[in-house]
């Protein structure tokens, strides 16, 4: 595995951090930064597109749907 150490723009920066601050479970920077660059290379060809993981999320109780 390589190593990068980049400088990133104030904005882009700022934008990272607050990503980060709004997701429920702490996420490193370098973990959202590779996830981001992996989308952007396999979506114009140069990595076989990632497989999308099954996230089900059940009905609220109360909510009048079942989860079965």
């Amino acid at each position: 595995m390589q190593s990068f150490n980049i400088t990133l723009p104030d904005a882009i920066a700022n934008a990272l951090n607050a990503y980060i601050k709004d997701q429920k479970v702490s996420i490193p920077a370098n973990v959202v930064a590779e996830t981001a660059l992996e989308d952007f290379l396999s979506q114009r060809g140069y990595l076989p597109p990632r497989k999308q993981s099954l996230s089900l999320t059940p009905a609220p109780k109360g909510s009048g749907f079942k989860d079965k």
